[in-house]
């Protein structure tokens, strides 16, 4: 288990998360950038169909309804992986280094300990992102960096749907509607997501891990029906048209959509069974234990 307490490192999330699933790190080391993305780790703590892992696959995923929140995971799991600004946790970590034009040069996965600095709100992250201090260098860099990977996927036909969408608040007994619009924080902290999902299928494929890949196709060509529609506002009620179905197997596919050669969803292991089975095949491997089969895996899928 690599030790990165040292590690300046970030949590980006809305205001007062319950589930804290993800954290960000730079290392500088010889003029090279490495990102980090961090993951907490509660596969390691509970058996694959115990009790616990029977009846997160039972929920499928947290549900998150207007005056709380039923966790797919119970408390005292969620307290444990939780990642904290200054809590020392276990992760599941991906260290990554991007060629210049945004692609993917070498990655690598494996077991850390962490400890956050800082856990920032997407409004404390757009104000940084728009200031730039000198003291917050890692940050902006990674924003940079990010930026580069999201314009890689951009070229081979990703899709980004650019949309504001709102958020139900239940405070004194009264609901009230926030609108979200999607800031340059929000974009950060969705790319550093969807290219953990990228490495992680890549990582899986290349081992011949079974997992639930994710693949989409887009029927039609997306680049032509955004130019020809370029000032309309309903341009990509259009091309949703056209978007195939999301599909889940254990074939690895292109995922059009993002851009991607392949794509696995693996980022919310507190939150969505899918995402925990990926971790816990990663767990199995990293720590010379046997593998979920094919059979077993497809099955998970099924349900």
């Amino acid at each position: 288990m690599k030790d990165l307490t040292t590690l300046k490192t970030f949590i980006i999330d809305s205001k007062n998360p319950i589930e804290v699933d993800d954290a960000i790190s730079l290392e500088v080391d010889n003029n090279v950038n490495k990102i980090w993305i961090h993951l907490s780790y509660p596969s390691k703590l509970f058996e694959f169909n115990s009790d616990i892992d029977l009846n997160a696959k039972k929920k499928s995923s947290s549900l998150y309804l207007v005056d709380k929140c039923i966790s797919m995971l119970p408390k005292n799991i969620i307290e444990k992986s939780n990642l904290k600004k200054n809590k020392v946790s276990e992760a599941l970590s991906a260290c990554i280094e991007l060629n210049d034009n945004g692609s993917i040069k070498k990655y690598n996965i494996l077991e850390t300990l962490i400890k956050p600095n800082y856990e920032f709100t997407y409004e404390d992250t757009n104000e940084i992102l728009d200031l730039e201090p000198k003291e917050e260098y890692e940050l902006i860099l990674l924003n940079k960096l990010l930026k580069k990977s999201y314009n890689y996927r951009k070229k081979k036909g990703a899709i980004t749907f650019n949309n504001t969408y709102s958020k139900i608040l239940y405070n004194d007994n009264s609901i009230s509607f926030e609108i979200i619009e999607i800031t340059q924080a929000h974009k950060l902290v969705s790319e550093a997501m969807i290219l953990m999902g990228n490495i992680t299928s890549d990582y899986l494929r290349r081992n011949n891990i079974p997992a639930p890949f994710r693949s989409q196709k887009i029927n039609c060509d997306s680049k032509n029906i955004l130019e020809r529609n370029f000032d309309s506002p309903v341009k990509y009620i259009i091309l949703k048209q056209f978007i195939g179905k999301s599909n889940i197997s254990l074939k690895c596919d292109v995922h059009e959509t993002l851009g991607l050669d392949s794509y696995v969803q693996s980022t919310s292991p507190l939150r969505r069974y899918l995402d925990l089975l990926v971790q816990r095949q990663l767990y199995l491997v990293l720590n010379n234990k046997k593998i979920l089969s094919e059979e077993i895996v497809n099955k998970e899928i099924e349900l």
